[in-house]
């Protein structure tokens, strides 16, 4: 079993150099998000792993949160299956 981890946050240039120091595969998105009204860039950051990449993601998302400046970054993880052939 895998599981797809999204993290939310406000999108800028270093986050794809960042991602890579704790990753070596993951999509990131290029995305706008509302937050009381107003736009802002945004960006998710999906990664496709295990349960025991937990660790590295959250890491990660400390990463971001401090680079970024934010109260938080929002993290989902979500169960997935791997479908061959």
């Amino acid at each position: 079993m895998r599981t797809v981890y999204r993290l939310y946050t406000e999108r800028r240039p270093n986050l794809a150099e960042l991602t890579s120091r704790y990753f070596d595969g993951f999509t990131l998105i290029d995305t706008v998000g509302y937050w009381r009204g107003n736009a802002e860039q945004s960006a998710i950051i999906e990664v496709i792993g295990t349960s025991t990449d937990y660790a590295r993601v959250l890491d990660l998302a400390h990463a971001i949160r401090i680079s970024n400046g934010q109260q938080s970054v929002y993290l989902v993880r979500t169960k997935c299956e791997l479908v061959r052939g």
